[in-house]
């Protein structure tokens, strides 16, 4: 499959070919108006941009066109939090309380224990998907904070993964008290500007005086333009960096590099780049969490990434330190994100040799089926999933909820069938979201949770 396209240290050419080639028909699957996308290899860099900036107003994307990252925002704070951490302001494993002295949670022992290392491996274990704007000024994360002590705690602190975006309020929070400035002139300070990132901003303000892209969504099947752009504020420290294709390749090379920048002045210790992708926590299916990283070993190869989604755009990064290599891509539509993942495994394949090997599924009974049926949902999340028993397998359907929703609606996937490929363990059989894994979580022998996109929800008696 890979013969004669990827060499080391350079690509061949037709790899380059079959990479932009493979990224069109995925943009024309899944209805995906423009897609900037890098490649960056020890000798060189290559990137390509397809499509348009805007269904209504199109303009050609370029290298140098603003996008949303979403989560990779992430990673970003992580880097901040550990040059925090090196120049003694903080401490990962010092409780948050330490900093956030009136900090409150709904439960005692995550407000008195919980820590940034909680945070930022996503094991805190309190509601996640915690979405209210609180305003634009600068104590915009302190009020979020507050807001904290009103959410569930749906698993024990640091008892299990399960994507937290509502962590990282207290991170920022956190970096705020420490440097004495809000979260995203910290930020400037300590990292945009030490990296040379000049096309990356928070505010929508800086945005729009630049090329910039909007998302798209699906709506009674038509692709339409998101509203609104921008997300509250206080989201900044997991998911409001917007920035350049540029910008993000720079960060990509600085994260494969030693902890210097390209002025080679030392931003972070060798010790404390190598643990940002070290695994701190498994995960599933054999994955493992590092400090926000998500890390999995591909055909023995170590694979770092991370995925972003805001309001209609999505992007990805994935770095193999190993080989010194960085896939890249930025899309503005909310389908976008099953494009970088279909891209991400596409690119594996071929510069890693990993060939999918078809699961030897699992035959269950009637009575065994049954053990997983029910409603999951997260208390106080608007949608939850129904996981029924049908014809020897579990159909998986996604439950609306009423109220409003923080980002543009877009279509609902249709019910899926579930397959399992090991105990507990089962993969999405049908559908745009064909290959994804989730699994099932007991507590005494019972099945308690489901975790269905990194999120774990419970099991409704």
């Amino acid at each position: 499959m890979t013969e004669g396209l990827w060499e080391q240290p350079t690509p061949n050419p037709a790899f380059y070919d079959a990479l932009q080639q493979h990224a069109q028909g995925l943009m024309h699957q899944h209805h995906v108006p423009g897609a900037a996308i890098a490649l960056l290899t020890p000798t060189e860099e290559r990137a390509f941009t397809l499509g348009v900036t805007s269904a209504e107003y199109p303009q050609p994307l370029s290298r140098d066109t603003i996008g949303q990252i979403g989560s990779i925002t992430k990673p970003f704070t992580a880097l901040l939090i550990l040059r925090l951490a090196e120049q003694g302001l903080l401490n990962l494993n010092a409780p948050l309380r330490t900093y956030l002295p009136e900090l409150q949670l709904s439960d005692e022992h995550a407000t008195q224990q919980a820590t940034l290392r909680h945070v930022l491996t996503h094991t805190g274990g309190w509601r996640g998907d915690v979405f209210e704007n609180t305003g634009d000024g600068d104590d915009a994360l302190a009020k979020m904070v507050r807001l904290l002590a009103e959410q569930p705690q749906v698993t024990p602190l640091g008892a299990y993964w399960s994507y937290n975006n509502a962590g990282f309020y207290l991170a920022g929070r956190v970096v705020e008290v420490v440097t004495g400035m809000p979260f995203e002139h910290a930020a400037r300070q300590w990292l945009l500007k030490p990296l040379g990132l000049e096309h990356s901003f928070f505010f929508p303000a800086e945005v729009m005086t630049h090329h910039f892209s909007v998302g798209h969504v699906q709506q009674n099947g038509q692709t339409v333009v998101a509203r609104p752009w921008s997300l509250p504020r206080n989201s900044a420290p997991f998911a409001g960096l917007a920035c350049s294709l540029n910008d993000l390749l720079q960060f990509a090379r600085f994260m494969l590099g030693d902890g210097r920048n390209a002025q080679g002045e030392r931003l972070l210790s060798e010790e404390g780049m190598a643990s940002l992708l070290q695994p701190q926590h498994e995960t599933t299916d054999g994955r493992w969490v590092g400090l926000t990283w998500n890390v999995a070993l591909v055909n023995g190869v170590q694979v770092s990434s991370h995925v972003g989604s805001t309001g209609g755009q999505t992007a990805v990064l994935a770095l193999i330190p190993q080989l010194g290599v960085a896939l890249a891509s930025m899309t503005n539509a909310a389908a976008g994100m099953e494009m970088n993942r279909a891209l991400l495994e596409w690119f594996c394949q071929h510069v890693l040799h990993d060939v999918p090997q078809e699961p030897v599924w699992l035959t269950l009974g009637q009575s065994e089926l049954v053990e997983y049926e029910g409603r999951y949902q997260v208390p106080g999340d608007r949608h939850g999933f129904r996981v029924t028993a049908n014809e020897g397998g579990l159909i998986f359907a996604f439950q609306q909820g009423e109220g409003r929703e923080v980002f543009a609606e877009t279509d609902p996937w249709p019910p899926t069938r579930l397959a399992f490929h090991a105990n507990d363990r089962v993969t999405v059989q049908d559908g745009i979201l064909k290959g994804m894994k989730f699994d099932f979580l007991r507590v005494e022998g019972t099945v308690r949770y489901l975790r269905a996109f990194s999120r774990i929800t419970v099991r409704q008696q």
